[in-house]
């Protein structure tokens, strides 16, 4: 083949064997949690989760899910899990009671088990109580009794937001199982020192200074509470506004269950969610701990701690000028 411009011509190749590149898709902010005030709804169209930015009308995240105008949980599940807060498709059907089967398959058999975490999916299997075809749900908050706070769209039906009670998994709505697909991320650490207050969310994220001195900080899962020279302070996550607390504070504790303890002059106070009225515990503490349900207090009477909110305190034989707890 004779070739009259051969310039041209090697151009005109070149172009033909660059790659095709497309552009990524936008990705959306993360969302862990999400508990609107007043909790409970149910509704008839996506109302109850159109706070997210959920559309029952797109497909999410690659994942294959099925749209329909009034809601999908899969499709549902597939924009939080997948296209929020990043998690990897664990290829399952469009049949909520085969995504036990695949998550486990996915990511191993302790993906799936029997202990609600903030981001994890709850699942119904089929006649379960959630329709033939099972049922998912997204977990937004575990509670300090133990119960759940899901959000939920439903085929054909609609959407809802409800707060389950413990149970026998699955029966009285309780869960047969929850999938860890990518719950609330760990390992976010904080610090504080003369020059301010430094925060990253992960070990691979960059160091952000979030406030002045501090001389009370805490962390469980995405919650966080902080004392500075502008008072007392905690957030439900990364992405929430800053909550004061009226009349400041000299330590202070947060838990993933949503509770929150701060003591001062006057006294320790307690709640065990937002929503909760303050309650007084104890005089004025000197350290405080909390992770999940169980709580820890140093006061003049001593160091004790306690399983959950209704369980009796136990003390420290001897006492003690700094407590923590793990849940």
């Amino acid at each position: 083949m004779l070739i009259k411009n051969p310039v041209r011509f090697l151009a005109l190749v070149a172009i033909l064997l660059v790659p095709l590149v497309t552009a990524p898709e936008a990705q959306a902010s993360t969302l862990w949690s999400w508990v609107p005030s007043p909790f409970p709804c149910q509704s008839a169209n996506n109302n109850c989760v159109a706070g997210t930015g959920f559309n029952p009308q797109v497909s999410y995240a690659g994942w294959g899910q099925d749209t329909n105008r009034l809601g999908n949980c899969t499709n549902y599940i597939a924009y939080r899990v997948g296209a929020l807060n990043g998690g990897a498709n664990p290829h399952p059907s469009g049949d909520a009671s085969t995504w036990k089967d695949a998550v486990v398959r996915t990511f191993g058999q302790q993906a799936a088990n029997l202990t609600p975490k903030v981001g994890s999916v709850a699942w119904w299997g089929a006649n379960a109580g959630r329709g033939s075809s099972g049922h998912l749900a997204y977990v937004e908050q575990v509670n300090s009794d133990g119960s759940i706070d899901i959000t939920e769209s439903v085929w054909n039906t609609g959407s809802g937001r409800e707060v389950l009670t413990p149970g026998t998994p699955g029966t009285h709505g309780w869960p047969q199982a929850f999938l860890h697909i990518q719950d609330a991320p760990g390992g976010a650490t904080a610090f504080s020192r003369s020059d301010g207050t430094y925060y990253r969310a992960s070990d691979s994220s960059p160091w952000v200074k979030i406030s002045g001195q501090a001389q009370s900080l805490a962390m469980d899962g995405t919650r966080m509470g902080i004392v500075n020279s502008d008072g007392a302070f905690y957030r439900v996550n990364d992405s929430s506004p800053w909550i004061k607390v009226t009349g400041g504070a000299n330590a202070i504790a947060v838990s993933d269950t949503g509770a929150t303890a701060f003591s001062r002059s006057d006294g320790t106070y307690y709640r065990a969610s937002d929503s909760s009225p303050w309650v007084k515990i104890s005089g004025q503490a000197q350290s405080l701990a909390m992770d999940g349900t169980r709580m820890g207090i140093v006061n003049s009477d001593g160091a004790f701690y306690r399983v959950n909110d209704s369980s009796p305190w136990i003390k420290v034989t001897g006492g003690a000028n700094a407590i923590a707890v793990s849940g």
